[in-house]
């Protein structure tokens, strides 16, 4: 059974999260602090985490860059859950490689498809070649890596994805809308068309100089 952690201040909307997650088949903890959760890390990582920004202790941006820097839980899907008026949270979250975010108030409805969605994308089969290379760039899909003249270049997990696809369809024109279709639901009408500006800008910075 696949676990999430809800790290979420308030309680009644940690509560429902909780009870909407498990109702779906999810094993699910609680995390009402940003201390508690880094303690159950230690121990243990989930398959998941949904991820508040504005947490008493500690926000959750702050959380979401030691993931990143950490080599333990770089690929760890994470999905912001952030506040209406917070658009630059959004963006930056996303610059440092949250998978998706959800804006409050959202419906439960909203909140299981994009977890299904970042779970499903997470765990998707590479293709059979485990490495290729394209232009001074080499991709690794077993290592979810990305190289140029023996570099890493540091790519977050949904960028990594968008690169995955453009790559495996060199030659072939692929859209924004084929690339929504294959990182979230088909044809996914929660799907917020800055999100994938967001993710694309960031990737073109990464790779345009050694590509």
């Amino acid at each position: 059974m696949q676990t999430i952690y809800c790290v979420e201040d308030d309680d009644g909307i940690r509560e429902l999260i909780s009870y909407a997650v498990k109702t779906s088949g999810f094993d699910v903890k609680e995390f009402a602090n940003a201390a508690d959760f880094e303690k159950e890390m230690a121990v243990k990582q989930p398959s998941l985490v949904l991820l508040d920004i504005m947490l008493p202790d500690k926000g959750g941006i702050e959380i979401l860059t030691e993931l990143r820097n950490s080599a333990a839980t770089k690929y760890l899907p994470v999905i912001l859950l952030t506040a209406k008026n917070g658009e630059m949270d959004k963006v930056k979250g996303l610059n440092l490689g949250a998978d998706d975010y959800i804006t409050k108030p959202f419906t439960l409805q909203v909140l299981l498809a994009r977890i299904k969605t970042v779970l499903r994308r997470n765990q998707r089969d590479v293709n059979k070649a485990r490495k290729v290379k394209s232009g001074n760039l080499i991709i690794d899909f077993d290592h979810r890596t990305v190289h140029s003249e023996g570099k890493e270049i540091a790519v977050t997990p949904t960028q990594f994805h968008i690169l995955k696809l453009l790559v495996s369809n060199h030659g072939i024109t692929i859209t924004r809308d084929q690339i929504t279709s294959n990182l979230w639901n088909q044809n996914d009408e929660f799907v917020e068309d800055n999100t994938l500006s967001v993710h694309i800008s960031n990737l073109k910075s990464k790779i345009g100089k050694f590509n």
